[in-house]
């Protein structure tokens, strides 16, 4: 009579085969995770690659206008293309050195016309620190202004009435030291007043000089 004998720790060929389809069922599920997120990757480069992008100039930081602009100050980042875009700026060359017209907010795309060269003063004329009682808000470096008295020299004796001192004068940077990078326009002088170093004809300058002992000078936007 015959009897079957199995070696102590021997596995039943039912465990063995069901560890085998477990472990199977197991890659078949990496395979098609792999599969699912290679497909992903794969369909977000294809639409990536129909979507039109450009290089923008955006700030890091805030600027305030006036602030000449520096390499820290503004970085290119790649957007996508769009109407709205049409006019930033898309060299940091370009901008770099270049004086605030406004206030940028940090993250803000610079579009043309928020900046403008800083001033330089031509030949044939000089730049003087002009104590002005009076100027338009939006004074920023490179506007031309025209600067006035209301002395009573050469107007009848009428003290009222406006005296221009100086034609096509040319906006330039407040003095450094005078007001910390504040603005344009330094801190109020003990009277008040305030100065603004601009570029002018050289006689212009001296009528300048001579009025703004006497008289206010108020610079007036053009």
């Amino acid at each position: 009579m015959p009897f079957f004998m199995t070696t102590a720790g021997s596995q039943p060929r039912g465990g063995a085969s069901s560890s085998r389809r477990r472990a199977a069922e197991t890659m078949r599920r990496l395979a098609v995770a792999l599969c699912c997120g290679f497909a992903v990757w794969f369909a977000l480069q294809c639409v990536m690659s129909t979507v039109a992008t450009r290089t923008v100039v955006v700030t890091v930081r805030d600027i305030t206008r006036g602030d000449v602009i520096s390499d820290g100050d503004v970085a290119a980042r790649l957007v996508p293309d769009s109407d709205a875009m049409g006019h930033a700026m898309g060299d940091v060359r370009r901008v770099v050195g270049d004086v605030a017209r406004v206030d940028i907010e940090a993250g803000a795309p610079v579009i043309r016309g928020m900046t403008s060269a800083e001033p330089v003063s031509s030949n044939g004329r000089t730049t003087l620190e002009v104590a002005l009682s009076s100027a338009p808000d939006s004074l920023t470096p490179g506007d031309t202004i025209r600067l006035v008295t209301t002395g009573d020299e050469g107007t009848g004796g009428d003290a009222t009435k406006a005296r221009t001192l100086a034609e096509d004068v040319l906006v330039m940077r407040t003095p450094d030291g005078d007001d910390e990078g504040e603005g344009l326009l330094s801190a109020e002088a003990a009277d008040g007043r305030r100065t603004v170093l601009v570029s002018l004809k050289p006689d212009e300058a001296l009528a300048v000089l001579g009025a703004q002992e006497a008289s206010p000078v108020l610079a007036v936007g053009r």
